[in-house]
């Protein structure tokens, strides 16, 4: 914006020194000007260099002078005293062949052009017509001026939307907004009526007036663009308004034209209806989002959301039905019976709910568990498949090893405790690359129905969902196939560790398993498929696929489903991966435990050097 302002004043300071002749000559010669009436009478034809081109059918008539109006814009006109709410269609709205020229008021005043959200104390302009407006409820006027062009002579010609005009005919400062081009799709322009107090109120009016949904219920076809210091747009502006006349009965006289104070307005797009308006909210009583339509031109055919299902056909309400709503950005689509449509955005904070479908939603959740903003109550959904990292990553499709490029972006974990439910929905998150699992600490948390797949992760005391498990925590229908590098001790398929060494918090790890490949790159102690090492854990059917190997030197404390386990016990669990580690206390089910072990087995190669057995390694 600043840069086409800075643009435009340059242009304009060009065109002042090569027309600055032109306008002194108009000035003189006011009283030769053709009334408006009579120019389309006439043949036009322009020069440019030696050669002269007719021009005549680009040039309006007098009764084809249409203002454009948009949505926002009221059409009112002058009775001698006082401005009075019209239409469109009033014949008296404005007459070019009487000099009498259209005026509109925004919707920054008592009346309105449409019904707007929350409108207490606003009038609707239609239920008004012929009403004089008070001066205390005046919305903003604004003046009509077609897109012109003028000679030497003094003569005014009107161009056609989508026509121009060169050689000995000037078109106006004004009518150029694109840069250095001539706008043709602008078939004129709107002159703000009285100006402001400063630059600065002109630049602040412009920006509120840019979007669809600011004060004035602008739509976006409508763009200000502030009134510059250069002299020469004023002046056009003030030629037109002499010549058309300015008899106080007929048309009120521009207040203060010398004052460049003003904004003025390009409707670019005549064609664009008004717009749908709308709001959404959440509903506390009944844990829904609702949707509500305010305005509409047409009937409203459908509500939908962002992923095309239907709310409501029909009908200017919708809710969202059994779908579970959390803290999450929701976008809605209305659509009406002309296939106008209008998207409203709400976003819900505040609860205890989280709904993930995405990355951004899954690190908006992290954020919050890492702010503290989360409880015992909390309860995050997963509602589809996560995916880190796409298109950063390579499978071997014979091997099944998986590559990171060097611009992977490592997962940021959720450090902070985690206390409620997580439900995954039988989803996945995929493309997990770096030295953090899922959660940190969870503390009497409940995570079910997730998976970790195509992913890759150097973990030290952690496992791909959680590195710490505290308190009663349950981990239930929950597998991993992601290759871990192992670079510090316990650690786990899916658990690091239990936090504590009190026999009395029990870990529930329930229908759980490991398919990855778990790596150690050097002698590790308390090394599972399902958990690293754990004071107290119950673990029941749940089963380990993946190989535990080493390439440099070994380690102690591994098994196919567990480490080390102090207290508790694992149930109708297998192993079937292979375990291949140069060290000691090594088991197909437990490395290192005298817990009770009940209908499991091993099938899996075990290979140590010391304290190897197909079940435990050692009972300590």
């Amino acid at each position: 914006m600043q840069k086409k302002t800075k643009t435009i004043i340059m242009i304009g300071i060009l065109l002042l020194i090569l027309i600055s002749i032109s306008i002194l000559a108009l000035n003189k010669t006011k009283s030769i000007q053709k009334p408006i009436n009579q120019l389309a009478q006439a043949q036009y034809t322009t020069t440019i260099g030696s050669q002269t081109f007719d021009i005549t059918n680009a040039v309006l008539e007098a009764n084809e002078i249409i203002p454009t109006i948009s949505a926002g814009m009221i059409p009112v006109k002058w009775d001698g005293a006082n401005w009075v709410i019209t239409t469109k269609e009033d014949e008296e709205w404005y007459n070019y062949e009487q000099g009498k020229t259209a005026y509109i008021m925004l919707n920054d005043g008592v009346y309105q052009s449409e019904l707007l959200q929350y409108m207490t104390g606003k009038k609707l302009a239609k239920e008004n017509i012929g009403i004089q407006i008070q001066e205390t409820e005046l919305g903003t006027i604004y003046m009509w001026i077609p897109r012109y062009a003028y000679n030497e002579t003094g003569e005014i010609i009107y161009i056609k939307q989508g026509h121009s005009v060169a050689g000995t005919w000037t078109i106006p400062e004004t009518f150029i907004h694109k840069t250095d081009k001539i706008d043709f799709s602008l078939s004129g322009i709107w002159v703000e009526y009285k100006p402001l107090t400063s630059k600065s109120a002109v630049t602040t009016k412009v920006n509120n007036m840019k979007g669809e949904e600011n004060k004035y219920g602008f739509i976006a076809n409508t763009v200000g663009v502030g009134a510059t210091d250069d002299p020469l747009t004023q002046t056009t502006i003030e030629q037109y308004i002499n010549v058309i006349g300015n008899d106080a009965l007929i048309v009120p006289p521009i207040i203060d034209i010398e004052n460049t104070y003003r904004t003025i307005l390009n409707v670019v797009d005549t064609n664009k209806p008004e717009p749908i308006k709308a709001k959404a909210y959440y509903d506390e009583n009944e844990e829904k989002n609702k949707i509500e339509v305010m305005y509409k031109t047409n009937a409203i055919e459908k509500i939908i959301d962002v992923k095309g299902k239907i709310l409501s056909q029909n009908s200017t309400t919708a809710d969202t039905g059994d779908e579970v709503i959390g803290n999450k950005v929701y976008k809605y689509i209305i659509i009406d019976n002309k296939g106008n449509q209008k998207e409203i955005i709400l976003e819900v904070s505040g609860l205890d709910i989280y709904i993930i479908e995405n990355l951004d939603d899954l690190k908006l959740f992290r954020n919050a568990v890492n702010a503290g903003k989360t409880t015992e109550k909390t309860k995050a959904y997963q509602v589809a498949d996560i995916q880190m990292n796409e298109g950063k990553y390579t499978i071997n499709e014979e091997t099944g090893e998986i590559t990171f490029a060097e611009d992977a972006e490592q997962l940021a974990s959720i450090s902070g405790t985690y206390k409620g439910k997580y439900y995954g929905g039988q989803h996945t998150i995929s493309g997990i690359y770096g030295s953090n699992g899922l959660f940190n600490i969870c503390n009497g948390a409940e995570i079910r129905d997730l998976g970790i797949i195509n992913s890759y992760m150097k973990l030290s005391g952690s496992g791909t969902i959680m590195r710490y498990a505290q308190g009663n925590t349950i981990l239930e229908n929950c597998y991993s196939l992601a290759t871990i590098e192992v670079a510090g001790d316990r650690v786990g398929g899916l658990v690091g560790e239990t936090y504590n060494s009190s026999s009395s918090v029990q870990l529930t790890i329930n229908n759980c398993y490991n398919k990855g490949k778990i790596i150690l790159k050097s002698g590790r102690s308390g090394i599972g498929g399902i958990i690293g090492f754990a004071y107290s854990a119950n673990i029941k059917n749940c089963y380990n696929v993946g190989e535990i190997v080493y390439d440099k030197s070994g380690g102690t404390n591994i098994g196919g489903i567990a480490g080390y386990i102090a207290y508790g016990s694992i149930q109708n669990a297998y192993n079937i991966g292979n375990i291949s580690v140069n060290g000691e206390k090594i088991g197909g089910i437990v490395g290192n435990s005298d817990i009770t072990i009940k209908n499991c087995y091993n099938t899996g190669n075990i290979i140590g050097q010391k304290y190897t057995g197909g079940i435990v390694g050692i009972r300590r």
